[in-house]
């Protein structure tokens, strides 16, 4: 059964895959987006970093728009034709990370279409399972990958008798699964001691959890690698 996360976005997708043991992590870099931490990931075996192009003219709507749409649809068949290279186009898990909301009206309704032209190239090409992630649950799941269940037992104020006790998900900075943020993300991948290609990498350049943001495609990879490892 190969494993495959997918974290969509206009900026960096990611895509995790494990296959026998083996794990391969590719990553669709905007050509605009400043590549500092691309090119310190270009050392990562089977990491591979593809710049993707996504021009189109600004100053007349319906052309963005069409052009745009062109864009996406040659980036997803792209996408498509490189996990089949390296999976069967069957026997394989996909989780796919669902939309934030609190993105801006233009940024998700972008994401809305190149994420829906990955999702039935997948459908159609690949006889696979398919589950779309909700953002909250990827953030609670990763928690309880990482950290586990953690019980808080109580304790009568007077008597002492113990009463029943609460079990909650969060992690070792008692942050609740559902609070994580990116920053979160990353730690619980190093709590773990995760079992990834990138581990060495993120070990030693932990001093990003230091920074205002997470920066890409660092984020996207987590979320991509994170989907991969969950028990959902």
């Amino acid at each position: 059964m190969y494993k495959i996360g997918i974290d969509i976005s206009l900026s960096s997708t990611a895509i995790t895959i494990k296959k026998d043991n083996i794990e391969y992590i590719l990553s669709y870099l905007n050509k605009n987006k400043v590549d500092k931490w691309a090119k310190k990931l270009s050392d990562v075996k089977n990491l591979k970093i593809e710049r993707i192009n996504y021009e189109y003219d600004k100053d007349n709507y319906s052309d963005s728009e069409i052009q745009k749409l062109t864009a996406y649809d040659r980036i997803s068949d792209k996408m498509i034709n490189d996990i089949k290279k390296i999976v069967l186009i069957e026997n394989c898990d996909i989780r796919i990370e669902g939309y934030s909301y609190t993105k801006n009206t233009n940024s998700i309704n972008d994401i809305i279409a190149l994420s829906t032209l990955i999702r039935l190239k997948l459908l159609k090409e690949l006889k696979c399972t398919i589950k779309i992630i909700a953002p909250n649950t990827l953030k609670i799941e990763t928690c309880r990958y990482a950290y586990g269940v953690t019980e808080i037992k109580k304790f009568h104020k007077k008597s002492n008798k113990p009463l029943k006790s609460e079990f909650k998900i969060m992690n070792s900075d008692g942050v609740a699964g559902g609070s994580f943020t990116k920053f979160e993300m990353y730690k619980s991948i190093l709590d773990k001691k995760t079992d990834t290609i990138i581990y060495n990498f993120l070990e030693e350049n932990k001093d990003v959890l230091k920074m205002k943001k997470i920066p890409s495609p660092i984020d996207d990879i987590n979320d991509s690698l994170l989907l991969s490892k969950i028990d959902i």
